[in-house]
């Protein structure tokens, strides 16, 4: 929805800067086309638990409907069932999600995740 809507949730790109928007939004359309799902949004070592052979994730406070590609770019590459192309395309995304969710909160991360996603071109 924030390819065209200027707020969401946690999110105001509105108060980004356009270069910043624009590049957010470029990213996010290299993955927009693919199913959506539940995303958990945290799938870090400390939010899954492994019990009887089974994985259970924990803290759900950062998920929402998205594409799964911003959970899967977390695993190791190997891992995620995504090709070379689908991989940088995600990690992009995952980039721009992390700048324009955090930049009012967390300016200082978020502007470091826009630089990561800047150095990819």
């Amino acid at each position: 929805d924030l390819l065209t809507y200027e707020s969401g949730d946690n999110v105001a790109v509105s108060a980004m800067p356009p270069d910043a928007v624009r590049r957010c939004r470029e990213a996010w359309a290299a993955v927009a086309h693919l199913p959506r799902s539940v995303v958990h949004g945290d799938p870090r070592p400390g939010n899954i638990r492994i019990a009887d052979g089974r994985a259970v994730l924990l803290g759900w406070d950062e998920a929402r409907v998205d594409t799964s590609v911003f959970d899967l770019v977390t695993l190791p590459r190997r891992s995620s069932g995504l090709d070379d192309a689908q991989w940088v395309d995600a990690l992009r995304a995952s980039y721009a999600w992390e700048a324009a969710n955090r930049w009012t909160e967390e300016p200082t991360y978020a502007r470091r995740q826009l630089d990561l996603l800047r150095s990819m071109g």
